[in-house]
């Protein structure tokens, strides 16, 4: 996720710190709300009500597909959409790249972010 800048993990939950319009850093903390391993993982965030989101991923086995949804409110509604347009901090085109370069991850196990290559292995926990 090229707009992500720091995730740390606890438990079931996690700190994110993310880039938002015109460089501004972002931040919220997330709770896993579902997670059924190889199937699925859902997920709320907790603080920050201006960047609130929830969504789940579901997993298929292998040729049929991933599906992602996602729920968010975009911080200052209608005006904070035509802001963000305008500075080209377009959320559903930055997720769309992410989740290119995560269909990447998993059927070639290689993609580009951050200005270098990244295989899984850089993104198994240490």
């Amino acid at each position: 996720m090229d707009h992500v800048d720091e995730v740390e993990v606890s438990n079931s939950r996690s700190s994110w710190k993310v880039r938002g319009p015109v460089g501004r850093h972002v931040g919220f903390e997330v709770e896993v709300t579902r997670d059924q391993p190889n199937r699925l993982i859902g997920w709320q965030t907790l603080s920050n009500p201006g960047f609130w989101h929830r969504g789940v991923v579901r997993f298929a086995p292998e040729g049929a597909g991933t599906r992602l949804e996602l729920s968010h409110d975009v911080p200052g509604g209608a005006l904070g959409r035509a802001v963000a347009s305008r500075f080209r901090a377009d959320l559903k085109r930055a997720l769309d790249e992410d989740l290119v370069r995560f269909k990447s991850i998993l059927e070639r196990g290689t993609t580009h972010a951050h200005h270098r290559v990244v295989t899984r292995d850089d993104l198994r926990p240490a």
